[in-house]
């Protein structure tokens, strides 16, 4: 039932869905760009604080090295974000219908799987 739910979906709900996705990913992926600054700011700061000590050199690949994965992760749910949104998964093959969106929109199938996730009149025209 949830499957035929989505492949009833109109070009139009399956626009408003994606650019409300497209604005989360951007966010998102500014977050996670974030963090790594946050590391290299933190990073610079301590080595302020220990200046002249013997080891405030330590203190740089550290907190990069948890910045970095951090960013790494935010990069990850960024690219995940599409499946918190129903009408951007494909209720076949489950594949990510934004990667391809203009093939969907102008097909109505789905790029990974092609079997039909979008039925209306305008399809193709």
């Amino acid at each position: 039932m949830f499957g035929e739910y989505k492949t009833r979906m109109k070009i139009a709900d399956f626009d408003a869905q994606s650019k409300t996705c497209q604005g989360v990913m951007v966010i998102r992926m500014f977050l996670s760009i974030g963090i790594i600054f946050v590391a290299l700011g933190s990073a610079a700061l301590l080595q302020e604080f220990v200046r002249g000590g013997p080891d405030a050199w330590i203190f740089g690949p550290i907190v990069f090295l948890i910045g970095f994965p951090g960013m790494l992760i935010g990069f990850h749910l960024t690219d995940q974000t599409y499946r918190s949104y129903p009408l951007l998964v494909c209720p076949h093959c489950e594949g990510n219908l934004m990667k391809s969106k203009s093939i969907v929109v102008a097909t109505g199938n789905c790029p990974s799987c092609g079997r039909k996730v979008l039925k209306d009149k305008t399809i193709g025209t």
